[in-house]
């Protein structure tokens, strides 16, 4: 079960591991993206095709128990979630030999929910990683499985880390699944007392605001929202998307003041400024401080 890309490298992996056979893909139902609205299915969803693997999406849902034991012959060994997007109903829960596998994106009982990969970014942890859990009825509340840490590197944004725990999960995988099945799995239970939790992000999330956030705020939502939903100000009307920027929590400019020296840009904040590396104006292209500042001076005078 699963949707988004960071989920295709664990897919990946057991495909080609010999002691698996994979015999259908659940995704998420396609949905209109870009400004032509396009019909587009999951990443997912993609690959299973490319691979020629049976897809079922989540409006089948009632339909899937039936297409699974049909599928499987009887009954599937284990069911694997990551990055599916939806909750289960307790009969997929139960549905599987060894039950149902969870990839999480943090060391969990910390950052249950939707966004744990954001969330590190946005509290500036040095370090995050993956938790394989048992799933059961409460979110992300199941026993752990194994765990397996990752040092966040001060240049990752949110793609970037999800690939780097993707590429971990994709490696262990094989062997949690297989420790399972030959009774060798430590389980663990979580401490509840210590779970904290992350919300699903919306569009709106990547508005930044210079009078009401600090530089070093902002830069954490620019590095938690690449590439989405993405982070943006408001210049004279005119929506400015920034890509890429540093704090300088010293330096001292007026909040929502824009300051040009020679190639350099820089935004000030509540407290310290960004200076601003890459940018995007609505309906151009991507671009450096430099080219920003020659081709935009009379708005940023």
């Amino acid at each position: 079960f699963a949707s988004p890309k960071i989920a295709i490298p664990p897919l990946q992996a057991l495909l080609e591991n010999k002691h698996f056979e994979v015999i259908s893909v659940v995704t998420q139902s396609p949905k209109e993206v870009g400004r032509g609205q396009n019909i587009a299915q999951t990443p997912v969803h993609q690959f299973a095709k490319l691979n020629k693997l049976i897809v079922h999406d989540e409006n089948e849902i009632k339909k899937i128990e039936q297409h699974i034991r049909s599928e499987a012959k009887e009954q599937p060994d284990f069911l694997v979630v990551c990055a599916y997007g939806k909750i289960l109903p307790l009969f997929l829960l139960e549905i599987s030999r060894f039950g149902a596998i969870n990839i999480h994106f943090s060391l969990l009982p910390k950052y249950r929910g939707a966004s744990p990969i954001q969330e590190a970014l946005l509290q500036g942890d040095d370090a995050t990683g993956i938790t394989f859990m048992e799933m059961n009825e409460e979110l992300d509340a199941g026993d752990i499985l194994l765990q397996e840490s990752l040092i966040i590197e001060n240049t990752d944004m949110a793609d970037t880390l999800g690939e780097k725990l993707s590429r971990l999960s994709a490696k262990l995988l094989p062997r949690v699944l297989l420790d399972i099945a030959e009774g060798r799995a430590n389980v663990l239970p979580q401490d509840q007392n210590r779970a904290s939790f992350c919300r699903k992000i919306k569009k709106e999330d990547g508005l930044l605001n210079p009078e009401k956030e600090t530089a070093l705020e902002m830069f954490r939502k620019i590095r938690a929202y690449t590439p989405w939903p993405g982070t943006s100000v408001t210049l004279l009307e005119k929506r400015l998307k920034i890509l890429y920027a540093t704090p300088l929590l010293e330096q001292k400019i007026s909040s929502n003041k824009w300051l040009t020296e020679g190639e350099n840009l820089f935004l000030g904040t509540k407290q310290g400024c960004l200076v601003i590396h890459k940018i995007q104006p609505e309906g151009k292209r991507e671009m450096t401080a430099s080219e920003f500042i020659r081709g935009y001076r009379k708005l940023l005078s």
